[in-house]
């Protein structure tokens, strides 16, 4: 399932709260399981979360660039999403490398990778601005 209707359908349709998190790149994005459960590490910034699946959904929002993610209130849409999310950034990440590859300039290579993610998560805001309020 693309990334989009997955947000679109399964996740922006149920009641949601927003969740922020600090910018940050793929590469400083861990998941890690702790004494108490489960811990999102974002740069230097330690998330504590109730599930693995809720760290993996957060973390997949995360490698898109967003810095608020809508987090379904019942989090049985967490642990039903949390897979497919994670598969389908991976899939729409690797397409992006894939569209950028010819170019040779590491500057412009990364210019081009911030634009494309841009563009993706402008058009999943307007998708969930397009959803009755709850």
């Amino acid at each position: 399932m693309r990334v989009g209707t997955l947000i679109h359908e399964h996740i922006l349709k149920t009641p949601c709260t927003m969740f922020p998190i600090p910018p940050v790149t793929p590469d400083e994005i861990r998941i890690e399981k702790t004494l108490f459960g489960w811990e999102l590490l974002l740069r230097k910034e330690h998330i504590p979360c109730e599930s693995e699946a809720l760290a993996r959904y957060l973390a997949a929002f995360a490698r898109m660039g967003f810095v608020e993610v809508p987090v379904p209130k019942d989090t049985r849409v967490v642990e039903r999403v949390a897979e497919d999310l994670e598969k389908g950034v991976a899939e729409l990440t690797e397409y992006v490398e894939t569209e950028i590859s010819g170019e040779l300039n590491p500057s412009r290579r990364q210019q081009l990778r911030e634009l494309i993610w841009e563009g993706a998560r402008e058009r999943l805001e307007i998708m969930s601005a397009s959803l009755p309020s709850k």
